[in-house]
C-alpha cells in the first residue's frame, strides 16, 4: 500500500518510504533494500517502511506477523572494523528492535512474540528493560507491555520452526 492506494509488487518494483506491506496467509516476501540488506516477510505480515537510507540503516514497523533481516554489511568483521555503522530499528506492537548486527528473526514462536540472533547483535527494549542478543540467543515478550525475557540458547527445533515459517527454509 502507498498513500490511499494498494498495489501488488512485482519484481524489480521499488520499495519507498512509508508503504505498508502485507502478505496474506499463503505467501511470503522478499525484498532488498540498496546493495546489503534482505528482508523477508512471513506469511500474514504487515510491515511499513518508515524511513531506509540505502546502507545507512531505517526504521521499520512490524505491525504483525514475522521477518527475517539479514544485512551483508554488518558481517563481524566489518562490524569489528568500525566501518558500518548500522542505524536500523524496527518497532512492534511488543517493544523495540535495535539492530546491531546481521541476521536476526522477530515474530511469533512458542505461543510468543519473540526475537531471536542467528549472527551479530540485536537490543530488545520493552517496558523499560534492554536484553542484548548475540549470535544464538533469543528472548520473548508475552504480551505488548512485558518486558522481554532474560536471553535464551535457542535449541534447533525453535530456530528451525522460526525460519521455516518465516522463509520457507529451516536455516537461518
Amino acid at each position: 500500500q502507498r498513500g490511499p492506494g494498494e498495489f501488488a509488487l512485482k519484481a524489480g518494483d521499488a520499495i519507498e518510504a512509508a508503504d505498508l506491506l502485507k502478505t496474506d496467509a499463503a505467501s511470503r516476501l522478499v525484498f532488498q533494500l540498496g546493495s546489503h540488506t534482505l528482508i523477508t516477510l512471513g506469511p500474514a505480515t504487515v510491515l511499513r517502511v518508515e524511513r531506509y537510507l540505502v546502507d545507512v540503516g531505517g526504521e521499520f514497523e512490524l505491525i504483525g506477523g514475522r521477518m527475517v533481516y539479514q544485512n551483508a554489511r554488518h558481517s563481524p568483521a566489518a562490524v569489528a572494523d568500525k566501518t558500518v555503522p548500522d542505524k536500523t530499528i524496527v518497532r512492534s506492537p511488543y517493544g523495540l528492535i535495535a539492530v546491531r548486527g546481521t541476521h536476526f528473526f522477530a515474530g511469533p514462536t512458542a505461543g510468543t512474540f519473540s526475537v531471536f540472533v542467528a549472527d551479530g547483535r540485536v537490543d530488545v527494549t520493552a517496558a523499560s528493560r534492554t536484553v542484548q542478543l548475540g549470535r544464538g540467543l533469543g528472548t520473548f515478550i508475552r504480551r505488548p507491555g512485558s518486558r522481554p525475557a532474560l536471553p535464551t540458547l535457542w535449541k534447533a527445533p525453535r530456530i528451525r520452526e522460526a525460519f521455516l515459517t518465516t522463509t520457507g527454509r529451516p536455516q537461518p
